[in-house]
Formats: C-alpha cells, structure tokens, sequence
C-alpha cells in the first residue's frame, strides 16, 4: 500500500500549492487554521487552480475510490485524512473565463491565504448556492443576504437571488457551462438557454458515467 506524504499543517499545504501555481479557496474558508480543516458544516476544502496536474502531483493527493475522481481527493495533515476538491480554469465548473478571473483578481485573506475579491466571491457563492446545489440552503440564503447587503443589494427571495446571478452573468458575458466533473450537481433548469453551454456533451458522458455515480452513493451510504 503507498504511503503518502504527511503534511505538517494546512499552511504548508497551501504554500505548497503557491509555490506551484497560482490558486484560491473557493468558499468556506473563514474559519479555516491549521487546527480546523473546515468550516461548520462543511466537509472539504475547495480550491481552483491554474494547473491541477501540477498541484495534486505535488500534494500526492489519494484519489476518491467512491467517487473514482481525481476533483475529490484526499491528502494527509498531522496523519488527518483531509478532503480536498482540486477545481481548475477550463474545468467548467464556473465559465472558463470568470475562473481566470477569480485567479487574476485574488486576495490574500488576513495575510494567510488566497481567496477571491468581495465580488467575485459573492456571485460565485450565488452560483454554486443555486446551481450546484439541489436547493437554495437556509445557510446560503443567510449568508448571500448579507454578503449582497454589502454590495448594495436587497434579496429576500430565491427570485431575487436568481435575477441577481443572471444579470451579472449576462452583464460580464459568462455563461453556465456543464463541469467536466460529473459528481457535481446540476440545477440548471431556471437559467435561459442562451447561457447554457456543453448540455448535449455532458448528457452523453453523464449517461456513461452512471454506473460509477451509483456505486458512489452506495458506497458513501453504507460507509456512515
């Protein structure tokens, strides 16, 4: 059996991946030290990167047997099995300009770590809330109120979250691709047409993959 790399702390970890290429937390990090992997209720950490290659080669990151996915891995901190998901530009999980840039416009947060600007972070919560998520959280909601009151918005229904995302997507000209990750959800069907992208290629290697995802859920549920 392989013995993977022991981290130190999740500062290493993530000067590591600096020293590779650049990258951002996605989300969630608010709460993050090298005591505490994760924020409340939340059981990985996300992060996007300009090459994913690079960074889980030298994380030698372990790769989901559920999942059989190399975006959800794990890798080891203080002999701590730590999920990590190693999201990059053209993955299609955002559109593939917008994830350039969130890395071009990156922020260190409190001299620790990067993460993107207060808008970038806002409407990508926004998206990920609501299109890759079954249902808009109580949580999310919460949170994207008050992050959106920032900005000088007022939300106080789904409606209001959704107009708020696709008229920035409209305005920025992004659209909503299909992830190359097929374990992502897809909540797409309140987004117009015109800003979907990749919908016929993704069905087709979804349908592939089913089998795969089937023994994903039922691996997951019989490992609680």
């Amino acid at each position: 059996m392989k013995k993977y790399k022991n981290w130190n702390s999740l500062s290493e970890v993530l000067d590591a991946i600096e020293h590779t290429c650049p990258y951002i937390i996605l989300r969630n990090y608010e709460e993050l030290s090298d005591e505490n992997y994760y924020m409340s209720g939340h059981d990985d950490i996300d992060i996007l990167c300009a090459d994913k290659k690079a960074v889980r080669k030298v994380l030698d990151v372990e790769k989901d047997v559920i999942w059989r996915s190399w975006d959800h891995c794990f890798i080891r901190i203080n002999n701590r099995r730590v999920k990590i998901g190693i999201r990059y530009v053209k993955d299609g999980y955002y559109d593939r300009n917008w994830e350039q840039n969130m890395l071009d416009h990156r922020v260190k947060y409190q001299d620790k770590y990067y993460v993107m600007d207060d808008e970038n972070y806002f409407y990508s919560l926004l998206y990920h809330a609501l299109l890759q998520k079954k249902y808009l959280s109580d949580d999310y909601a919460e949170r994207l109120k008050v992050m959106g009151m920032t900005l000088g918005f007022i939300l106080d229904s789904e409606s209001d979250y959704l107009n708020c995302l696709i008229k920035y997507l409209v305005d920025k000209k992004y659209v909503v691709e299909y992830p190359k990750d097929l374990n992502v959800p897809i909540n797409y069907q309140d987004v117009p047409d015109h800003l979907r992208k990749g919908y016929l290629t993704w069905k087709m290697k979804r349908y592939l993959h089913l089998p795969i995802r089937l023994y994903g859920r039922v691996s997951k549920k019989y490992k609680r």
